[in-house]
């Protein structure tokens, strides 16, 4: 298993002061930035490819391709994102699975069932105004991907957390009904307000997040959940992330290496 942060200049400047300990930095595929990360230390991408969206016809598989050569990048991800601008607001599960199956079974025939892991997203007041669709939430849509193409889950922690907020659902019943025996990746951040006033992920650790966190390093150590081969902390970062969450250098020095061991 191997433990990640976001690439920030800040996170950047603690590794090179020896403050935190590391395995990857997570980036996106931006060039420079990339460059940046890899210079100071093994680097993998998080890729922004969505399924449910029509963005199918515009997946540059080269890039992809350079990128799991030239980095430490093990997984090509994918976001479970159906939207009310390709289909009908009140489509049904089983209306709605074919065309979620033939997306991810294109990036399997590409890069290979064990490479391929799609992530649960959020569904809460900060995207339900872009098209986000509640029945892209829904568990059974994921264990049927991967029943279907045999590819892997990334599991956010955080999106959970603000699915089961925003309708009031349980937190521990939705996250154990996701493929837990799935997990390749996942994914940790706060919950809190953004600077447009939103409350979102992407924030430091507070109490009741690490609380949560406990809860599922309960199950990998229990065996309930399969352990991930890859961790990430997704706090910190640059541009528009660092205008909404901020990427405060003493949050990172504080709850990294808490998060590393």
């Amino acid at each position: 298993m191997q433990f990640a942060v976001n690439w920030s200049p800040e996170a950047a400047s603690l590794l090179d002061d020896g403050i935190i300990q590391i395995d990857l930095f997570k980036c996106p595929d931006w060039d420079n930035l990339v460059a940046d990360a890899k210079a100071q230390h093994p680097s993998y991408i998080h890729f922004p490819l969505t399924i449910g969206t029509n963005q199918r016809p515009s997946w540059d598989f080269k890039a992809i391709h350079h990128w799991l050569a030239t980095t430490d990048t093990q997984f090509v991800n994918c976001h479970i994102t159906p939207n009310t601008a390709v289909f009908p607001s009140d489509i049904s599960h089983d209306d709605l699975m074919p065309s979620l199956i033939d997306d991810v079974q294109t990036l399997v025939n590409e890069f290979g069932k064990e490479r391929v892991i799609i992530e649960n997203c959020p569904y809460f007041a900060g995207n339900v105004g872009d098209g986000y669709m509640q029945q892209g939430i829904n568990p059974q849509v994921f264990h049927d991907i991967i029943t279907a193409t045999g590819c892997g889950f990334l599991l956010d922690m955080a999106h959970v957390v603000l699915v089961t907020d925003f309708l009031g659902w349980s937190f521990e019943d939705i996250i154990c009904a996701l493929p837990v025996q799935h997990i390749r990746e996942f994914h940790i951040t706060g919950i809190g307000a953004w600077s447009t006033g939103v409350r979102g992920d992407h924030m430091p650790m507070e109490a009741v997040d690490w609380q949560r966190l406990d809860f599922c390093v309960e199950q990998f150590k229990a065996g309930v959940w399969r352990v991930p081969d890859v961790i990430a902390f997704e706090y910190g970062g640059i541009e528009m992330l660092k205008d909404l969450c901020g990427s405060d250098k003493h949050a990172l020095e504080k709850q990294v290496p808490r998060l590393y061991q």
